[in-house]
This record gives C-alpha cells, sequence and structure tokens, in this order.
C-alpha cells in the first residue's frame, strides 16, 4: 500500500513513498515513529472525482496532535464542542473550489513521527484506485 506522507513545517512537504520505516530520514532531519500504532485517528480523502486526490480531513484521536498543527497556515483547524480536532489540508488548488467527493472514513497506515527537531510528520494509507500521475502533477508543495 503507498501512503501519502506530509511533513509538517514552515514549508509544508507532500510525498508517495512505498513504504515508511520506523526511522525515515528527510535530508538533515531524523524522524521517529512515535509508537507501532497504525491507527491514531479517521480521515476523509477529499477528491475531484474518485480517483483525484486534493486534500483530506483528518480526525486525530490525541487533541495534542491537532493543537500542534493547528498554527500552519496550511491546515484549516475546526475545534468541536468536545475539543475534537478536524484538520483540513489541502495538497492542490487544482478542483478546490469544486470539491464534491470524499472517499470516507479510511483508517489504517496512520502513523505519527516526531523528528530530532520537533517537526511533525504524518502518513495515510492512500487507495489503490488513486490517480498518482494526477496528484504528483499537481501537488502544491513537493
Amino acid at each position: 500500500m503507498e501512503l501519502l506522507v506530509l511533513i509538517f513545517k514552515d514549508n509544508f512537504n507532500v510525498r508517495i513513498v512505498d513504504d515508511l520505516p520506523p526511522v525515515f530520514i528527510d535530508g538533515e532531519e531524523t524522524f521517529t515513529r512515535v509508537d507501532d500504532n497504525d491507527f491514531n485517528g479517521f480521515y476523509d480523502w477529499l477528491c475531484i472525482d474518485r480517483k483525484k486526490i486534493i486534500g483530506l480531513n483528518y480526525y486525530p484521536f490525541q487533541p495534542e496532535v491537532g493543537l500542534s498543527l493547528c498554527k500552519f497556515p496550511y491546515v484549516r483547524t475546526h475545534v468541536a464542542e468536545g475539543g475534537d480536532y478536524t484538520l483540513t489540508c489541502y495538497f492542490s488548488h487544482e478542483g478546490k473550489e469544486v470539491f464534491d467527493f470524499t472517499i470516507a472514513q479510511a483508517f489504517g497506515k496512520n502513523y505519527c513521527y516526531r523528528s530530532d527537531r520537533g517537526t511533525c510528520l504524518l502518513s495515510f494509507g492512500l487507495p489503490s484506485d488513486f490517480d498518482r500521475t494526477f496528484l504528483e502533477n499537481n501537488m502544491i508543495f513537493r
């Protein structure tokens, strides 16, 4: 299963990888998996159609994850009455205004990593039939 990897820092970084080991090196930064749990929340893929992913809604189980990510300008945050966070990230401007399809309630392969510098990395298992070329060609951040 391919994974979408989001690295949250001033310059948002989005990648597609085949696998993510417990320790992941990105340039000069080393990321370590927080735990082996791959179910850290629910997520919905935001799509133009069933195969063209342009973003995601993420419902983390740990409020501190939401709290640490809501400071970034590319993350939209909604806080529910009970204090639960919903984070929305768009990877593409393509179709943002006409987004009309959601692949709802995905879960699994959702690992949380922290780097030696405190940077957060999250992974999300991609649907098997997603349009990889569309996503790679339309990503705002690389």
